[in-house]
């Protein structure tokens, strides 16, 4: 079983990554670099990009929201597939693991 403090300091580490995740969402704009061709080529590649990282961020967010759910619950730190604890090493590198 997991200390409550150990699960405290996950918590600040999720609501932390939760809070700069949806301060990236709120930032993100169509780039604007000119009305040639080129820039209008740039400014695509550069949104495209964009959401492939807001995809990436959306999917983070999920299990984010996910893992403070299981603390809330009282299951943070076991497998969602086995039941067993996950190793300590895994929550501190990955809070969100389920």
């Amino acid at each position: 079983m997991l200390d409550k403090k150990f699960i405290e300091k996950q918590k600040q580490k999720l609501v932390h990554n939760k809070e700069q995740i949806e301060k990236e969402f709120k930032g993100m704009k169509f780039p604007n670099y000119g009305t040639s061709e080129d820039d209008n080529v740039l400014e695509m590649e550069d949104f495209q990009e964009s959401l492939a990282q807001q995809k990436g961020d959306r999917k983070n967010l999920k299990e984010i929201n996910a893992a403070l759910l299981r603390i809330e619950k009282g299951t943070y730190g076991r497998c969602l597939e086995d039941g067993k604890t996950i190793e300590l090493g895994r929550l501190q590198a990955f809070p969100e693991a389920a």
